[in-house]
């Protein structure tokens, strides 16, 4: 096998694993209504730039819709937060790396674009998922207060997890 076989193959375990993890999250720690941990943004920045936008979005309204399914959550709360962040994907890309030599095949790696630019990205992505999540689950913005607390305390949250599942297992990449 070739070393980008076995790459693709470690990173698919990696995202198959992670979204476990997500899933027993989902339905085994609780914050209250504060505090939403989600993995899908690392799931969604670690795709392939060379998918059409199309199937970027479908896999993350699927990857969206099956956490909804599968833990106690509003349906489809999840899926659409997913999509949100999937579709400015590349646009974030570009604008937290500076760079528009990504390289078309490859998906966002730390080794590739330096750590603070993966971080700062996952970071970005991070938000705009929460962000999205917040304010699907408030549109009837009845307390519209506590927005902003549910958003710093979920984003920052999901992004430090994310990291640390970044580092310990993404160590080559």
């Amino acid at each position: 096998m070739s070393g980008k076989k076995d790459n693709g193959n470690s990173l698919l375990l990696f995202c198959i694993l992670v979204f476990i993890l997500q899933l027993i999250l989902s339905n085994y720690v609780h914050f209250g209504p504060y505090v939403h941990i989600c993995l899908l943004p690392l799931l969604i920045a670690l795709m392939p730039f060379n998918w059409r936008p199309s199937s970027t979005l479908l896999v993350s309204f699927a990857l969206g819709l099956l956490l909804d399914l599968l833990s106690d959550g509003v349906i489809g709360l999840n899926a659409g937060a997913a999509v949100c962040c999937a579709a400015p994907k590349k646009y974030l890309y570009h604008l937290t790396t500076n760079s528009d030599r990504q390289d078309r095949s490859a998906s966002v790696s730390r080794k590739r674009i330096g750590n603070a630019k993966y971080f700062t990205f996952l970071a970005v992505c991070a938000a705009v998922f929460t962000l999205a999540y917040v304010l699907l689950d408030c549109m009837d913005l009845q307390n519209w207060g506590l927005i902003p607390v549910r958003f710093l305390a979920s984003a920052t949250i999901s992004f430090i997890l994310s990291s640390i599942l970044s580092i310990s297992f993404l160590r080559k990449n």
